[in-house]
């Protein structure tokens, strides 16, 4: 065990039994990493919801409601199917499928099960975050145990939990590799250190968060800057300038070329959406105030096992949980560092991230929005600097524990006091600092009356922090070891991180896991290709239609100007607007509660009024022409209660019993697939409630309800009830033409599609897929341009007589940007593998 302990093997081992604990339930457990408690609440997920359920989510946690890789899981099935597009159809007009980029750790979507994925790789997330840092702090010198703490301390910092699931994070994983390869290049600059640099350039960029990587990037070079001012080793050759120079050059021209296909990609894409591009120069920043936040987010009242009591935002985009422990050690390991000449300017190094993060993410100002002018995309807030605090925090604690841990010479302790006095100086001016901040806090929490609430929460932070105090008194005084020494000090940081980190992913048992309902599968049979769902708010969860081969109209966020303009342009509670049609839309879903689309014959009015709490209420009514789609009751409901209501209607019975809450008087109604019953029918209906005075139903003189009935016999045909209202559309087409031209067949393949028409004359025809950068059209054979139709879709224009018409897309410059990726690839491993094979001629010796 003692070897073990010592081992080159003992990083890698309690990383990775910290991490599995973590993560346990998603792992080992069956469990599913998912964003299923936000779903949970939207028709048709709530009707299968189970009744062990219940909601993980805390005040504005953003890891149950961000899935940014979730798309992979349909993409995987599509490779491994050999069913892979260039064009992704899931969702709302297409989109190019390599526009969300390919961020390494998705990779695990191919090869194993998508309920299973999401989990794995978190996991991997996380330990890439620690196993890079470990790398970056024994590059600078640190020993095991302290690069170990360090990896810990950024794995599981807020940042990176925060955005479990999302591309942010997958960035943030990366960043101390960056650190890492630059770091390398400093102390050993040749052109074989361009190669780690451009691969870990490329990594982040492919996944597809570009308002972090450019703080990581500008972060890159600042660490870079403050390494070479405040070098150790005197003055250098001019030449070993020049290499450097020229290894960072040629390090950023090999990320261009291994990221150029994704950038280039974005570019279009950006450029066709008309989306913002230039300088934003809006401060996005947090406030001084949330720093607090680094030593405990419960504190601040805006954890995941708190009530949030305080703050504007959800604690993923403002909070920067450090854990109390990290932030001594942090503090401790600037005064350290400072005073050994040989980690000075690493230290030193630390700190600007640090300091560039507190800026522009927290202070704010003229300077900082200039910063984040350079490295913002208009779209992320500069709170997502916070990545460079984390990371930046985290070595110094890192570095902290290290110097704590070594074995000291007897001339070592004055210095160390010295720095030990230095790093408390400095803590008292950042905490005199924060005295306007502390008072707000301590007002607010006053106000909320949360103080029991925050002591309670606080206590893993305390008594972490008070383990770190012990085992530092113990450690000057000489009590214990100094391999003792760290191994408390790592138990204390991962206590206090896992205790606030497991909490916050979602992570649901078999039985719950987001799947497909009977309602997906009924609106895969009732659309045709190329046809879309449209929906009233959030009925089917709009971003979880792509996981299950649905492509909502609303579904995807960088829809182009006219796509947005046309969708707000639609009447969201009336499908028969036209701009519903030009959409394609073959599935009109809603909420079970609501008035199902058809012709309102009202309730005659009632002269008394009925409790089904005290008696059941009955009454007789009739199928209208046109088939039935809903009876209707006019009814209040004072108090909340389920309500019971059996229909029955040529032989069938149907039974609608559902939750309803307080209301006034309305008409209520109650949906049923019945247009297939023969008109005049009769119709039976039974009425219950679970509460006495809850409901009151309007009656008529013979003591029965008054009924009134939606009716079809239009070009809409209800299709599903109960746990969701589900419409079809009959005459929804994905490719339309002009009066006078008839679509007498059409298909839609893998980034093809194709058409038949028939004309009478001059027509055009419109193909409901964005008119996007990589179509081109076919007209029997022949090449034709492609015209803009309904605002933002493609139109193809044909003359009289019948015609065979093809769109088809590839995209722009695909293969000149494969080459460039390829030769990149090519020139990274001559660079990486050349020195280790043998010169030719020289016989390997």
């Amino acid at each position: 065990m003692r070897g073990f302990l010592r081992s080159r093997q003992m990083p890698v081992g309690v990383a990775v039994a910290i991490v599995v604990f973590a993560f346990w339930r998603a792992l080992l457990a069956g469990g599913s990493l998912v964003p299923v408690d936000v779903a949970a609440a939207a028709p048709p997920f709530d009707a299968y919801r189970s009744a062990s359920f219940s909601a993980e989510v805390g005040p504005g946690e953003p890891a149950s409601l961000i899935d940014g890789h979730a798309h992979w899981a349909a993409l995987a099935d599509d490779v491994r199917s050999g069913d892979f597009t260039w064009w992704n159809t899931r969702l709302g007009g297409g989109e190019p499928t390599m526009k969300a980029g390919v961020p390494v750790f998705s990779l695990p979507y191919l090869v194993v099960p998508s309920w299973f994925a999401p989990g794995l790789v978190a996991a991997i997330r996380v330990l890439t975050a620690i196993g890079l840092m470990f790398g970056l702090l024994r590059s600078t010198g640190a020993q095991r145990m302290g690069a170990l703490v360090g990896g810990i301390a950024f794995g599981f910092s807020g940042f990176m939990v925060g955005w479990t699931n999302s591309p942010v994070s997958s960035v943030a994983a990366l960043a101390p590799g960056l650190m890492w390869a630059i770091e390398a290049a400093i102390r050993d600059p040749r052109p074989r250190r361009a190669a780690p640099i451009a691969a870990v350039v490329a990594a982040m960029v492919w996944s597809a968060a570009p308002a972090i990587t450019g703080y990581v990037l500008f972060g890159g070079v600042v660490y870079t800057l403050v390494r070479l001012l405040v070098s150790f080793s005197g003055r250098r050759d001019p030449r070993w300038y020049v290499s450097l120079a020229s290894t960072l050059g040629l390090a950023g021209l090999l990320a261009l070329g291994l990221a150029a296909p994704h950038l280039l990609g974005v570019s279009d894409y950006r450029g066709w959406t008309q989306a913002p591009s230039g300088p934003r120069m809006v401060d996005t920043s947090a406030g001084v105030e949330y720093l607090l936040t680094a030593f405990a987010p419960s504190v601040w009242g805006s954890d995941v096992v708190s009530a949030q009591w305080f703050g504007e935002g959800s604690w993923g985009q403002f909070n920067t949980h450090l854990g109390t422990s990290v932030v001594l050690l942090a503090l401790v390991g600037i005064g350290l560092g400072m005073a050994d000449r040989t980690r000075r300017s690493v230290t030193a190094a630390f700190s600007a991230l640090v300091a560039l993060g507190v800026l522009v993410a927290y202070v704010g100002g003229p300077v900082s929005v200039a910063i984040d002018s350079l490295v913002g995309d208009n779209r992320g807030a500069m709170t997502h600097a916070r990545v460079l605090i984390a990371m930046g925090m985290a070595a110094l604690a890192g570095l902290a524990v290290d110097r704590w841990t070594e074995f000291w010479n007897t001339g070592d302790r004055p210095a160390i006091r010295a720095a030990l006095l230095w790093a408390a100086g400095f803590a008292a001016v950042v905490s005199f600092a924060m005295v306007p901040s502390a008072k707000t806090w301590f007002h607010e929490l006053q106000a909320a009356g949360a103080t029991k609430q925050v002591v309670a929460a606080s206590t893993a932070s305390l008594l972490a922090l008070g383990a770190c105090l012990g085992v530092g008194f113990a450690r000057w005084k000489r009590w214990i070891t100094p391999d003792a020494a760290g191994w408390v000090v790592l138990a204390a940081v991962t206590f206090e991180l896992l205790l606030f980190a497991m909490p916050v992913p979602t992570i649901v048992g078999r039985h719950e896991r987001l799947e497909a309902t009977p309602a997906h599968q009924a609106v895969v049979a009732a659309l045709e290709p190329g046809e879309r769902l449209g929906s009233q708010g959030q009925t089917f969860f709009p971003n979880t239609t792509a996981q299950f081969g649905i492509d909502h109209v609303g579904a995807n966020t960088e829809h182009p100007s006219a796509y947005r303009e046309l969708l707000a342009s639609a009447d969201t509670d009336n499908p028969a607007d036209p701009a519903w049609e030009s959409l394609a839309v073959g599935v009109w879903a809603q909420n079970p509660d609501q008035t199902p689309i058809g012709v309102l014959d009202k309730p005659p009015i009632g002269t008394s009024q009925l409790d089904p709490g005290v008696a059941e209420v009955h009454s007789v009514t009739a199928v209208p022409e046109g088939g039935l789609r809903a009876i209707v009751l006019d009814a209040a409901m004072p108090e909340p209660s389920f309500v019971t209501v059996i229909i029955e209607v040529g032989g069938d019975t149907h039974v609608d019993r559902r939750w309803r809450d307080r209301a006034d008087w309305s008409f209520v109604p109650i949906s049923l697939v019945g247009e297939h019953y023969e008109p005049g029918a009769p119709i039976e209906v039974s009425i219950t409630s679970s509460r006495e005075g809850a409901v009151v139903v309007s009656s008529d003189a013979a003591g029965a309800a008054v009924l009134g009935t939606i009716a079809g016999g239009d070009r809409y045909r209800l299709i599903r009830s109960g746990d969701v209202l589900l419409t079809e559309i009959i005459d929804s087409s994905f490719v339309r033409a002009t009066p006078g031209a008839q679509v007498v067949d059409s298909t839609v393949g893998p980034d093809v599609v194709t058409a038949l028409v028939d004309a009478d004359g001059e027509a055009l025809v419109t193909v409901a897929i964005h008119h996007h950068p990589g179509w081109s059209a076919q007209v029997d054979g022949e090449e034709v341009g492609i015209v803009r139709a309904d605002s933002a879709f493609m139109g193809v224009e044909v003359g009289p007589g019948r015609h065979s018409i093809e769109l088809t897309f590839t995209p722009k410059g695909l293969r000149s940007r494969l080459a460039v990726f390829l030769v990149s690839i090519l020139g990274i491993s001559l660079l990486w593998f050349g020195p280790r094979f043998p010169a030719a001629g020289r016989g390997g010796r």
